[in-house]
């Protein structure tokens, strides 16, 4: 672990190691005691330590074997249909759980969820007796998926004997799925409790489908707060040996908006940097974005803003961050009269754009009608 990212090397793997959220770490580790556990919905900020919980609560089940992990690229297709459309995804699975991002292949998502858990419906237990992995038992390849350029998975510590019969599927992004593949992940729990369990990661509920929500039990994860997050990165650099005063520990954490794994990337990097705080890239292109926006707002300057939508997008940067990045840029920059109504506009807009399928639409429609409220607003002052 020495050559580790010190967000990776300073991980708590138990929930007893936690830094804060005690009373929520405690009701997860009571639920783990009792070795089952329902269909669950973590959400809340990226950075707030949605996936760290999942993983120390998965060991409490499991044991130490869910930490031996291997990597794999797989191709699905839809058992229950004739086309021959066809989807590729990236997997990381042990012998009790797999976690998956079926949003990283677009608008294929519904074909790689229902290919993984019709896969894993027809797979009962992966623990035999004694808790060892049953080897006949392991997820086929089956027609339904391929697998290529897998990382040999090592040989852990066995599960407990009372480990439990079912498998778990971890679906990050849960809100950025479509509503088909939302309607297939409803489906199965109801059908396939039994052989599996569900656990969604989600930055906001907003984007989930009802249906789904109401057969998850929500446990939500805020971000640290400025102090917790500060000792954190404090403690972390005392381990390293680095030098760091609470002022740039503060201003670090404030930087990341409590982001604590942007916080810990920012502070390793800073060991290297000395003191340097840079933005990402995208945070500058959308503030000089903001900059320009409100010094002209002419269709000239909308065509320029839709390329630096489009730069955005074509660079992975999901579109509810572009909108959040941006309207927190504006709003910097407003006058009391007009910031209500573009926070308002902005709240349709986002709503819109987690239910269409073409981002660029309503980021681009959101900038048309801030610019024309803004031009208004500008000359009713002039």
């Amino acid at each position: 672990m020495s050559g580790a990212l010190w967000v990776d090397k300073y991980r708590p793997k138990t929930l007893d190691k936690m830094d804060y959220h005690k009373k929520l770490c405690n009701r997860l580790a009571a639920m783990a005691g009792h070795g089952d556990f329902p269909h669950m919905l973590f959400y809340g900020p990226s950075g707030s330590g949605k996936k760290t919980r999942i993983m120390a609560l998965l060991r409490e089940v499991y044991g130490p074997g869910v930490s031996k992990l291997k990597v794999e690229s797989r191709e699905f297709t839809n058992p229950a249909s004739t086309s021959s459309a066809k989807a590729e995804i990236t997997l990381i699975s042990s012998p009790y759980h797999i976690e998956v991002n079926p949003s990283d292949a677009g608008n294929k998502d519904t074909i790689v969820l229902q290919a993984l858990l019709s896969e894993m419906a027809q797979t009962r237990s992966l623990v035999g007796a004694g808790g060892m992995l049953a080897s006949s038992e392991a997820a086929p390849a089956g027609p339904s998926s391929t697998a290529s350029t897998a990382v040999p998975m090592e040989t852990g510590e066995p599960a407990a004997s009372s480990a439990p019969s079912f498998r778990v599927v971890v679906i990050a992004e849960a809100h950025r799925l479509s509503r088909q593949a939302q309607n297939a992940l409803r489906r199965t729990m109801e059908t396939s409790a039994k052989t599996c369990r569900l656990i969604l990661t989600a930055t906001s509920t907003t984007g989930l489908i009802d249906a789904l929500k109401s057969r998850t039990i929500p446990i939500k994860i805020a971000a640290p707060s400025v102090d917790d997050a500060t000792a954190i990165l404090r403690h972390v650099a005392a381990k390293e040996g680095l030098p760091l005063d609470d002022a740039l520990a503060e201003r670090i954490v404030i930087e990341c908006k409590r982001n604590l794994r942007r916080s810990l990337l920012l502070l390793e990097a800073n060991s290297v940097a000395q003191n340097a705080l840079p933005k990402p890239d995208y945070e500058i292109l959308i503030h000089n974005m903001a900059t320009s926006i409100l010094a002209s707002q002419t269709p000239a300057q909308l065509k320029a803003v839709r390329a630096n939508l489009y730069d955005l997008l074509v660079h992975q940067i999901p579109p509810d961050v572009i909108m959040r990045t941006l309207v927190a840029e504006l709003e910097d920059k407003l006058d009391t009269e007009i910031r209500h109504a573009v926070v308002f506009d902005s709240a349709i807009y986002n709503h819109r754009l987690v239910l269409g399928s073409k981002p660029i639409f309503h980021l681009e429609a959101f900038v048309a009608s801030f610019m024309f409220r803004y031009k208004q607003y500008l000359m009713s002052i002039s």
